[in-house]
């Protein structure tokens, strides 16, 4: 991982922490992040409709022009099947945002956070279900370089995301954590101080687990770039060893580390208010450090192929 990639890493980390800890009050959630961007803008408009006739105009044509954005998606010849959910996307774009803009219309119990992040989730999963679908009808004629590329950055995306989640929503899990046992446990005499302690570690561990799986993402993109230029190429298959190597590290550090929290909170179980001591399994881990071992090994027997095949020509 060269230095241009950690710093956008550790930047995005920061921000995340940031905003999950000065703005999630009820604990951090996907939802609590989807709802955000909707959040603010609404906040936004609501702001400018009311600061005059010139301020609402202009708040009007700012909310159509957004809501009809997903339609300019849609203004080619050739339509695909999954553009017609544009379409829907546009119109419960029209409808939440317009909520968000006037929360006092929300009917009862979609008024709170919560509420808000439910709708705000229902539309960005319209959204994702489009970009899914219509990545999938282009992967059967995509051509090799463009699949490469579409695979950086499904990479990458995959990698902002485990740091948002390991920072940002992990931040906001650790700060309700705290408050609830903050709260919960108010008679004189309770320390609570091992308790937070141990909150902290487990907040550690897990942010752990997210940045490694960031990495591996990291050392994926750099594999497809090796495989685009030579998949027989001795660099090529050093990268994915690399990967490989990796994923077997990173796999040993996270299930040693669950392990030897969970005995730790066994052995301080009387000193703490609140235990979380579960069989994490990290399955994805696991299916990328396989999948990485298989692939390098297929790539250095299609290397040894080709190396054969050469000095019979």
């Amino acid at each position: 991982m060269n230095r241009k990639t950690l710093m956008k890493l550790s930047v995005l980390a920061v921000c995340s922490a940031l905003v999950f800890l000065l703005t999630s009050g009820n604990g951090g959630s996907v939802l609590v992040l989807t709802a955000m961007p909707f959040t603010f803008l609404g906040k936004g408009l609501r702001v400018l409709s009311l600061s005059g006739p010139a301020g609402n105009i202009a708040a009007i044509v700012i909310y159509v022009t957004v809501c009809l954005l997903p339609l300019v998606l849609i203004l080619r010849k050739k339509k695909d099947k999954e553009d017609w959910l544009l379409v829907l996307g546009s119109a419960m774009l029209f409808y939440v945002l317009y909520l968000m803009i006037n929360p006092g219309l929300m009917l009862n119990g979609m008024s709170s956070d919560v509420g808000s992040a439910i709708l705000c989730g229902t539309v960005v999963s319209v959204f994702v279900s489009w970009g899914i679908l219509k990545l999938l009808h282009k992967g059967e004629t995509m051509e090799i370089s463009s699949g490469y590329h579409a695979l950086r950055v499904l990479l990458g995306a995959c990698a902002a995301l485990y740091i948002v989640a390991g920072f940002g929503i992990g931040t906001g899990e650790l700060k309700a954590e705290i408050e609830a046992v903050r709260t919960g446990n108010t008679m004189p005499g309770q320390n609570l101080l091992d308790t937070y302690i141990f909150l902290f570690f487990i907040y550690a561990v897990q942010v752990m687990e997210y940045t490694l799986d960031a990495c591996l993402m990291i050392l994926g993109i750099e594999l497809t770039k090796e495989l685009e230029q030579n998949p027989y190429s001795e660099s090529c298959v050093m990268a994915a060893g690399k990967m490989s190597k990796k994923a077997q590290g990173y796999l040993t550090v996270i299930l040693l580390s669950n392990m030897v929290l969970n005995i730790a909170q066994v052995l301080a179980a009387s000193r703490l208010y609140n235990i979380d001591a579960m069989v994490r399994i990290p399955v994805f881990s696991v299916a990328l450090c396989l999948c990485s071992m298989a692939l390098t090994r297929l790539l250095g027997q299609g290397k040894d192929i080709k190396e054969e095949n050469d000095l019979y020509i």
